[in-house]
């Protein structure tokens, strides 16, 4: 090992935890980690924004540029695609429908679904199914790419309607734990007849305004919606955001880091609001398997480290990547939004590597 990643790795251990209360000292770790440890280019990405939690302490770290064409760095209200992440925000309402005693994770999904669509071959499909990925659904519908008019923008014309057609003619094989946008996307379907109000609204009166997060949104228009922060596609140009009819409860919704860092101070249960008890719950309840180190919990993956559990989940679209991570033992998280498809690649895992001392951080520290 060369004396630069000696160094690097030995900092560790031995970096003071006062130091890392200190917002530039921070930085410096994290530009070490970037150096020494990761393949970030500048070229691929422009720019992206750290948010960290450390117990009661907060941090806010932009590196490089909001855009190509300025030196100007992004702050924590610009607003960014969330992709998969979006998972993340519908099992938090579904855990929030469940504890008001209007679903139950044993429910049945043909019983939910509009009735002229159920599928007898899928009758003992069960929400906690659809949440943790062992409904046996592919990735995406078999008949996604007919509907796909434009690679820049994929879930453009695919409707509500054609998933609903696609979930009765669904012909089930072996079930095994699958990671499928479709699970998701059906949950957002479900979450729309239990309310009798739209996602966006569902989202809204249940989780976002209880947690003060005004700039998270999915396809609603409004003057107060905030404007997508410009992201790079492969080739290095500007990307066309992602429009959706359905799979918004999978990938669709748009944040910024401000109301993220609210969402996961309320998942590690110190929001502060009635919510904490709840989504708290919804991280630590059983999990299915999928190896050894790694299993579903309601919407997140959950890694096993030294003395707790990672839980992580990260989103990409056309132009923009997101990456969330937190360890509850500990109560520290890391969100890493960019600017670009390239995104930061393990940034975020190793930031909270660090912050916890290589896995080996008293929870009680």
């Amino acid at each position: 090992m060369c004396p630069k990643y000696l160094y690097f790795f030995l900092g560790w251990f031995l970096l003071p935890c006062s130091l890392l209360g200190q917002q530039e000292q921070l930085k410096d770790e994290i530009r070490k980690i970037i150096q020494y440890d990761t393949e970030i280019s500048y070229k691929n990405t422009p720019g992206f924004i750290i948010g960290i939690i450390d117990q009661d302490s907060n941090y806010i770290i932009p590196f490089g540029t909001a855009d190509i064409n300025s030196n100007e760095a992004l702050n924590p209200s610009d607003a960014f695609e969330l992709g998969s992440v979006s998972k993340t925000f519908t099992a938090a309402l579904i855990s929030i429908l469940v504890n008001a005693g209007q679903l139950s994770y044993e429910d049945l999904v043909n019983d939910i679904i509009p009735s002229n669509y159920k599928n007898d071959r899928l009758r003992y499909l069960k929400i906690s199914d659809l949440l943790n990925h062992t409904s046996g659904f592919p990735k995406r519908p078999k008949d996604f790419g007919k509907r796909e008019t434009s690679y820049n923008d994929p879930y453009k014309n695919y409707t509500k309607e054609h998933l609903l057609n696609y979930y009765r003619s669904f012909i089930p094989k072996v079930r095994k734990f699958e990671y499928s946008h479709i699970n998701y996307a059906l949950l957002e379907i479900i979450i729309e007849n239990i309310t009798q109000m739209s996602f966006d609204q569902a989202l809204s009166q249940y989780l976002l305004e209880p947690l003060e997060m005004t700039s998270t949104f999915g396809i609603k228009e409004s003057e107060a919606m905030p404007i997508l922060t410009n992201g790079y596609d492969k080739a290095g140009k500007v990307s066309t955001p992602w429009s959706f009819q359905s799979f918004t409860g999978s990938e669709g919704l748009h944040s910024n880091l401000t109301d993220l860092m609210s969402f996961v101070h309320a998942q590690l249960g110190e929001s502060h609001t009635s919510l904490d008890e709840i989504l708290y719950k919804n991280i630590t309840k059983e999990t299915s398997t999928f190896n050894e180190k790694l299993s579903i919990s309601d919407g997140w993956h959950t890694v096993n480290i030294k003395n707790g559990d990672l839980y992580v989940h990260t989103g990409r679209t056309g132009g923009h990547s997101v990456y969330i991570g937190m360890v509850k033992e500990t109560k520290t998280a890391a969100i890493v939004l960019s600017n670009s498809f390239y995104g930061t690649g393990d940034l975020g895992t190793l930031i909270l590597r660090m912050i916890n001392q290589n896995w080996k951080r008293n929870p009680n520290q």
